[in-house]
Formats: structure tokens, sequence, C-alpha cells
């Protein structure tokens, strides 16, 4: 059984906004919402589920959302039946508080965890692998969240190093781990004890060394010229992953999600405008970037891009297909890879052109508010809250500056 509140977009809109409804999920036949407030798009927080300030309602709407918020945490991390947790959301009966708190399995836990996380909008993605890789260490047994000891995680670690696991993932794994147990912690209706089993397991890994080309060395891989034996569409394959790659830097080191997301109108009088897929839960979306294309980057859209769809780049999965998307990723970086060994330069893979880009703008001496411009950060700090806004006209001169180093 799941409570949850959110703006339902996919509603009629009025001059309010769209509804903002509370829902109680049990079953397809177990389901009852009800509408507290309206809102438009731009003046509720997705991530958070409550308005932002800037709602024109927000004094009155506000309260009425933390109070439900608080009867649907009642309510998901509780033990009621659905009558009884439809009196607690929708009706007047009083619901005696359940005074013991009550055991729970580790894995029952997640799921819940992640459901909550998916309506939040927030990427379960880490949590989805961790919950694949303890069924498969349990045998998809789940067991008591109490039972998670020092000696638990040091077998578990054990056997995850023994089975090919590098520490890196690893700790990957524990980290997730111990976010959810530490979220379990806080909740008083679950009877899990006070402790840190985690401490002297989770070790600080060293981070990886990122990628340094020089602009010969990215030319090289530029001018790559595919072996003869390999196949026509092989090597057809090979040049385009090289051209995306090459892509992503003349546009500021775009990340590869953004490159896959990229719509045909998104282009207008030789510029590229688009909001990052990492800041959409931000509001508005966050920064717009809106960058010049060089006549590279134009090229690079006419030899890929399928005008037939809405997104440029179609030959990539789209993004909400989860692992279809990030398997391709992985074929991608895979190939990246064989293209650098042959060409005798060091590895990149689609997420080395945003560093690439940023150091060669260091070495040129752009400003960092141009940098961040370009690249879709948001200033942050008292400093930067009196800064005006920075005119293309000395955008596009920079941005020029930092790609010229590869002609």
């Amino acid at each position: 059984m799941i409570a949850s509140i959110k703006l339902f977009e996919t509603e009629t809109v009025t001059k309010k906004g769209f509804p903002i409804k509370v829902e109680l999920f049990y079953s397809n036949k177990k389901r009852r919402r009800k509408t507290i407030g309206h809102s438009l798009p731009q003046f509720w927080n997705a991530l958070k589920q409550e308005p932002f300030k800037e709602h024109p309602s927000y004094f009155d709407l506000l309260p009425v959302v933390l109070e439900y918020h608080s009867k649907i945490a009642k309510i998901n991390y509780g033990n009621y039946t659905f009558d009884e947790a439809y009196s607690i959301l929708f009706g007047d009966v009083k619901i005696k508080p359940k005074t013991d708190p009550i055991d729970i399995g580790f894995l029952s836990f997640l799921d819940t965890f992640i459901q909550k996380k998916e309506t939040k909008g927030e990427s379960i993605k880490k949590f989805t692998e961790l919950k694949s890789v303890l069924n498969a260490y349990t045998g998809n047994k789940d067991f008591p969240i109490n039972d998670l000891t020092y000696e638990w995680l040091d077998d578990f670690s054990m056997q995850k190093l023994q089975t090919g696991c590098g520490q890196g993932g690893l700790m990957t794994y524990l980290r997730a781990m111990r976010t959810v147990y530490k979220e379990a912690q806080r909740r008083t209706s679950l009877k899990v004890k006070a402790d840190n089993p985690f401490l002297g397991i989770i070790k600080t890994t060293v981070t990886k060394q990122m990628v340094e080309l020089s602009p010969d060395q990215i030319n090289e891989l530029l001018n790559f010229k595919p072996d003869p034996s390999t196949t026509d569409d092989s090597a057809y394959k090979m040049k385009r992953n090289i051209a995306v790659w090459h892509f992503q830097f003349l546009i500021g080191g775009c990340d590869y999600v953004d490159i896959a997301l990229l719509k045909w109108s998104d282009i207008k009088d030789k510029r590229i405008h688009f909001k990052r897929h990492k800041n959409r839960n931000m509001q508005n979306g966050g920064v717009t970037v809106n960058n010049f294309l060089t006549k590279t980057a134009r090229e690079v859209i006419e030899t890929y891009g399928n005008k037939k769809t809405d997104r440029i780049f179609s030959f990539i999965p789209d993004p909400s297909t989860g692992d279809v998307y990030h398997n391709f990723r992985g074929n991608i970086n895979r190939s990246l890879s064989l293209i650098c060994k042959q060409a005798n330069v060091p590895r990149v893979t689609t997420k080395s052109t945003r560093y690439i880009f940023r150091t060669y703008a260091g070495e040129k001496l752009i400003h960092d508010l141009i940098i961040m411009k370009l690249q879709g950060h948001t200033p942050e700090g008292v400093t930067y809250r009196y800064q005006g806004s920075i005119s293309p006209k000395v955008q596009d001169k920079a941005h020029k500056k930092i790609v010229k180093v590869l002609n």
C-alpha cells in the first residue's frame, strides 16, 4: 500500500493550474484520490512534492501539503489496513498510533525506498542495482534489517571481491546500502538498532585520474581510420561514435544523455538550446544551455541526425528505456576504447569531453562564469547574485577560442 502526493499534469488545466492530488493506492481495485489544491508546473517542486515559494498561494497551500506529507509518511511506514489508511488520509476517524515498532526485512524496506524515490522523480539506478546484487547474494530471500552487522557486511564484501567485483563497485553498493539503512533508522515505526555497522567497512576510494589529451592526440582520434578488414557497418559506427564524441566537445562538453535527448526544435539560428537532464528536478529545469554551433558541429548533425524523428540522434535509445540506453552507452564506450587503442591515444569515454573542454577553457584563461554558462552550471554564492548576464557575443568569442585548439 502506497500513499503519495503529486501534481497531475495529465488532467485538464484550469485557471489555477493542474490539480494537486493525494492518492492512496492498494491495488487496481483499491485506489482513492483527493484534490487538495492547484498549481502550474513552474510553481511546483516535483522533487519534494511541495509548492515553490513563488506559488501565488504558497502560504495557504504549504501547511496543507505538509500536513498530508505527515499522514503519508505515517501510512507508508506503518502497518495499516486499507480502511485504516483511508481514515488517516481522508476521514475523520482517529486511529490509535501503533506504539510498538515493527520488525522489517531489509529488502522489503528497500522496495518501499525505491518506490518513494521513483515517485519523487529521483534517480533509483544504484538502488535497483543494489537490490539485484542482494537478491543474488541471499538467493532472493529477505533478511531482517537488524541482521546487518559488521560481520555480515564483511562476508558480503569478501564474496563480491572474490567474484570479480572491483573495490570501487563494492563501495558503491555499500554506500547505497548505508543510505537505505540510515533512512530506516529515522522511522520510529520501525525497530532498527541505533548503530553504524558500516564503520570500517566503507573506505575512501582513490578518484580515477581524468583523461589528459593534447590537441594533437584528439586530432589523431578524429582522423582515425578503421582497419581495412573492418566491416562497412562497423567502420561506419566507429566513425559515428568519434563524430558524436567530437560534437559533445564542440557544444561545451555536453553529457551523452543530453545528446540522446536533443530535438530538432532545440536548434535555431545556428544555436542549440536545451536544459541538462541532470537538472530535470530543479525549478524550471535549471539553467538553459544556449551555445552556438560551429560548422563542424552542424555537419555532424546533418550527417548522423534523423530528420524523420523528433530526437536528432535517434539511433541512441531514449534514456527513459533504462537498461537499453545504459547498455548502448556501454557499447559506445567499448568502441571508443578500441579506437583509442588502435590510434595509440589515451582512452576516452562519453564522459571525457566535459573534463577536456573545461581543461582547455582553463588553459585559455576563460573566466569561470563563462565556462559555467557554456556547460550549464549555476553560479552559487553572494558574489554571483550581483552579477549581470553575459552577452552572447562575449560567450561565443570565448567558446570559439576554446574549440579552436583543435583546428
